[in-house]
């Protein structure tokens, strides 16, 4: 019977990991790359720097993943790759000015409040990276939703079908997202 790793813990994944399962390194990344992408992307304000960065760290976590120790969430150790690997990229570019202005941003934010203030963040982004899977109609539904310039009639409408199709787009959009966010926040906490 074929695993589902979907399901398992990071606590599993990671055990997993260390006996040099490929599987659960696929849902290891499948998992926290949009976190990881999004915080590095956030913070360096540069879409590629933040796709090199995510390489790296997810290439040490596999180079190192028989010796792998973290203290209290596998998240947690992920960011902290992340924000040093973001530390050594911006201290080899000391030419620009910019980043090293980034490279002070980064060391108060995650000082002041090293987590939440990124899990806060990276809420938002999570929720647009989930609405941009969903099927076009019910992506362009959702936006127009939530902007509240629209009403279900009006979006009703628009795609020329009836107000109660609207609710349930909406409906079970919303259920989806909020099951995706219940999800994150069992890993995060």
């Amino acid at each position: 019977m074929k695993r589902d790793y979907k399901i398992l813990s990071e606590n599993e994944l990671s055990e997993l990991l260390r006996e040099n399962n490929k599987l659960a390194f696929t849902e290891i990344y499948d998992r926290y790359s949009p976190l990881i992408y999004s915080y590095a992307k956030r913070s360096l304000q540069d879409k590629d720097l933040a796709k090199d960065i995510l390489q790296e760290v997810f290439t040490i976590v596999w180079e190192t993943r028989s010796k792998l120790k973290y203290h209290s969430s596998f998240l947690k150790y992920l960011f902290g790759v992340t924000r040093y690997r973001m530390i050594r990229v911006i201290r080899q570019s000391k030419r620009h000015q910019g980043f090293l202005d980034t490279l002070e941003k980064i060391i108060e934010e995650t000082a002041a409040c090293p987590e939440k203030c990124l899990i806060d963040r990276q809420t938002n982004d999570i929720i647009e990276y989930h609405i941009n899977l969903l099927p076009e109609r019910t992506k362009a539904i959702i936006n127009l939703s939530r902007t509240g310039k629209y009403s279900q009639i009006e979006i009703a409408q628009q795609f020329n079908i009836s107000t109660d199709a609207v609710k349930s787009e909406v409906y079970r959009a919303s259920k989806r997202l909020k099951l995706t966010l219940q999800k994150l926040r069992f890993f995060l906490f």
